[in-house]
């Protein structure tokens, strides 16, 4: 049996800091801006037609993106905000899911829900 998915991506501009980074890389503790890269990852049931379809994903993982960037936690690390979003769409979408995010398409966090 095929291993079918879907996969939305988008990018948004936003500001996030790792109060507790290393002395290594202490500037990372101050508020700073990346744009963000975003994919989101829907397990399909193998039948003939898309169980969820692309534009409506997109539409709906977008904004709830950018309302898990706008919330009131100082430190959003990617890995914070890639399981924020694949928690949010396993419960939207009742699938496997997986999140990625990036910091300007370089550094990736990875999250899967069953």
């Amino acid at each position: 049996m095929a291993d079918i998915s879907i996969t939305v991506s988008f990018s948004e501009l936003g500001f996030h800091c790792w109060p507790d980074a290393p002395e290594e890389v202490a500037y990372l503790r101050e508020r700073h801006r990346h744009k963000f890269g975003v994919e989101l990852e829907l397990k399909q049931l193998p039948h003939g037609d898309r169980a969820f379809e692309f534009h409506l994903v997109q539409a709906w993982a977008q904004p709830k993106f950018r309302e898990i960037l706008d919330s009131g936690a100082a430190s959003k690390s990617c890995e914070d905000m890639a399981s924020r979003l694949a928690t949010a769409a396993l419960a939207k979408y009742e699938t496997a899911v997986t999140a990625r995010v990036s910091e300007d398409g370089e550094c990736w966090a990875t999250v899967s829900a069953p």
